[in-house]
């Protein structure tokens, strides 16, 4: 029984995490489609960091295009 808690648990966050991220990341897309090129790579800067592919695609293609300052 403890380990069917721990497990729901552990569930609960990575559900939890999992949908800041998503928002991190709709806002930090938004930003890069608004030509906020700074705001974005806030928002997006962790999340590739983290090995989010999308993330790293809008900063890649922020870099390769020199848009804003990053």
């Amino acid at each position: 029984m403890h380990r069917l808690l721990t497990l729901g648990a552990a569930l609960a966050l990575a559900f939890l995490l999992a949908g800041k991220a998503e928002a991190g990341f709709r806002e930090g897309e938004q930003a890069y489609k608004r030509g906020n090129y700074a705001a974005a790579a806030r928002e997006l800067d962790p999340l590739a960091a983290d090995g989010n592919v999308m993330a790293q695609y809008y900063l890649g293609l922020t870099r390769a295009r020199a848009e804003g300052a990053i």
